[in-house]
């Protein structure tokens, strides 16, 4: 019988390959109880210049709380599911944010 990976070992995996990878990765959670406010992702990673997004590390049955479902809802938070999925939205976003960088250096050059 496969098993599927723990929160803890998809987390760990993916926070390593995104080091390796050379992003910048904040962890908040471990197997303690923490005082983090609830509804805290697990991981922050920069993904550009001043800019963050926050990574819910969940099982494939894992499930959201009640808070964690609502900061999701509101673009707070990514819920992932995969070391895969977590590298791909991390990588995604960052492409993103890198044109979004690219268009406005180039609309202040254009301006000025």
């Amino acid at each position: 019988m496969i098993t599927e990976p723990s929160e803890r070992d998809t987390q760990k995996l993916l926070v390593r390959i995104l080091r390796d990878w050379g992003y910048r990765v904040c962890v908040t959670s471990n197997r303690r109880r923490t005082s983090n406010t609830p509804g805290t992702a697990d991981v922050f990673v920069l993904v550009s210049k001043y800019w963050w997004i926050a990574l819910e590390i969940k099982s494939r049955k894992g499930k959201t709380s009640k808070r964690q479902a609502e900061i999701e809802h509101e673009g707070g938070s990514y819920v992932i599911r995969s070391v895969a999925e977590g590298f791909e939205t991390v990588r995604r976003i960052s492409e993103a944010m890198e044109k979004v960088r690219r268009l406005a250096v180039k609309g202040i050059a254009t301006s000025a």
